[in-house]
């Protein structure tokens, strides 16, 4: 709900949701994690965690310019 309303600014239902959070799971991007239900129960809360590799150097090299 919250990368619906927070990143997506609404724009998709929440099956279009998943399915964009699936394929970014897939291409390595982020990856899905749960956290454990606390003392008192309750559902797992699941998360995403952004690939730190997305935040390296911008100038380390790249598929693109190991070609060049």
């Amino acid at each position: 709900m919250d990368i619906r309303r927070h990143a997506l600014n609404e724009r998709l239902d929440e099956e279009q949701t998943e399915a964009v959070l699936a394929h970014l799971e897939h291409a390595g991007w982020i990856r899905k994690y749960k956290k454990p239900s606390g003392p008192a129960g309750g559902k797992p809360v699941v998360r995403w965690e952004v690939n730190p590799i997305l935040f390296s150097n911008p100038s380390a090299e790249t598929a693109e310019t190991a070609e060049t």
